[in-house]
């Protein structure tokens, strides 16, 4: 799976204000959620339970994905 600039976009979402979900205006779009689920199979964002199944944040090899993004 390829993280593309797309999702880069998404991912970037769950570092930034500490949001659980990527972008609530565009939480429950299919387009969306499709990312979030690609983004939790490459390990980079986990389910949130704490605040229900929609939900999700970023883990430690997203926050390095974010980081070597930066460095470029």
């Amino acid at each position: 799976m390829k993280l593309t600039k797309e999702r880069m976009w998404w991912l970037q979402r769950f570092e930034n204000r500490g949001w659980t979900v990527g972008h609530p205006n565009l939480a429950g779009i299919k387009k969306w959620d499709a990312h979030s689920a690609a983004l939790v199979k490459m390990g980079l964002i986990e389910p949130d339970t704490e605040f229900g199944t929609a939900n999700h944040r970023i883990t430690e090899a997203g926050r390095s994905a974010l980081r070597k993004e930066e460095r470029g």
